[in-house]
């Protein structure tokens, strides 16, 4: 256990494993473990789509596992799954991204955000391509964040 000189009040805990209880403070013999409740752990599986305001969210099935490591600048680690919002337009971030052609059955809709992380030297060459039920291309418009 290390307490960082940055920050005083934190401990940085490291090498746990599944199943380690950590007790702060004293505890009185006998006194019950919490139990952590499993229906709120996120699962892509469950994730049904969402209707927010002029939006709605379709759920992706991902085949690829995004990045979680600390120590890679371009990984996806600290990015918590579940809504998130982008100026003011919600979207569904989960663990894995689709890396493969996806069918969205949106009648109605007015605009379609597609949120992708090429590589940065590739943004414009690995953009995804957006064709419509008859064939034609749908090109991409907006700002390269």
């Amino acid at each position: 256990m290390t307490r960082p000189t940055q920050s005083p009040s934190s401990l940085y805990v490291s090498q746990l494993q599944n199943g380690d209880v950590i007790t702060i403070g004293t505890v009185p013999t006998g006194t019950p473990t919490n139990v952590f409740d499993t229906s709120l752990v996120y699962s892509e599986g469950n994730v049904p789509p969402a209707t927010n305001g002029f939006f709605t969210t379709l759920p992706l099935t991902g085949n690829y596992l995004l990045p979680q490591d600390w120590t890679n600048l371009h990984s996806f680690a600290g990015i918590i799954p579940g809504l998130r919002w982008i100026y003011g337009v919600p979207y569904e971030q989960g663990l894995h991204a689709a890396t493969y052609a996806v069918t969205a059955n949106a009648p109605g809709a007015r605009a379609v955000l597609v949120a992708y992380a090429p590589p940065e030297s590739q943004t414009l060459t690995q953009s995804p391509t957006l064709t419509l039920d008859d064939n034609s291309p749908l090109p991409l418009s907006g700002v390269n964040r």
